[in-house]
């Protein structure tokens, strides 16, 4: 039975091969890009078997660029969901892989067109800032929509709706994050004004 770093060896290459078939970058291992809009960052759970689980997310330059210029945190992808979630089934859906190079390359092949069929789509809807603005309210979490939410809204020009979506309850928290983001509100409501 081959040893579990044999397995990533070989799961790598393979799921390497065939992704770059669809045009996706290695970043490194078990992270893809494709073009600037997608991003793809396969899981491992190691627990005597190597098992993937698939997170997808939208990468926008015109978001990262605001969020750069407010000082938060930025870079990540974003409305980052579980693979499965956007498969027929929306639950949590992993791949195992064995060190058996034939049946890899079928679980391989499988993931990959899963892959096609439901990520690359999404990271095409979500080149649209309404449809990633929607994403965002759907799949990102609490903190991420604290900053996503009002530069998103800011971007598609909806000044009114962007200084809604400032997150009150975490800028009244006594944290690091909360004087984080009370730096990011001050920065953005000074962007606000500059702009009317």
């Amino acid at each position: 039975m081959p040893g579990t770093r044999d397995i990533l060896r070989l799961a790598d290459r393979l799921l390497t091969d065939r992704l770059q078939l669809l045009g996706f970058a290695r970043l490194s291992r078990g992270i893809y890009e494709l073009d600037v809009h997608g991003w793809l960052g396969l899981n491992e759970s190691l627990r005597g078997e190597v098992r993937f689980w698939p997170f997808v997310g939208a990468r926008n330059q015109q978001v990262d660029e605001t969020l750069s210029r407010l000082g938060a945190p930025s870079a990540g992808p974003i409305a980052t969901l579980q693979l499965g979630y956007l498969m027929p089934q929306a639950a949590a859906q992993s791949w195992l892989l064995e060190g058996d190079l034939a049946s890899d390359e079928v679980t391989a092949a499988d993931l990959v067109v899963n892959v096609e069929r439901f990520a690359v789509p999404f990271f095409d809807e979500n080149r649209d800032l309404r449809n990633l603005s929607e994403s965002v309210a759907r799949n990102s979490d609490e903190d991420s929509r604290a900053y996503l939410g009002p530069v998103l809204h800011y971007l598609l020009d909806e000044r009114e709706l962007a200084e809604q979506s400032i997150d009150e309850e975490l800028r009244a928290d006594q944290s690091t994050a909360g004087s984080e983001y009370r730096e990011f509100v001050a920065r953005f409501l000074e962007l606000l004004r500059a702009d009317r």
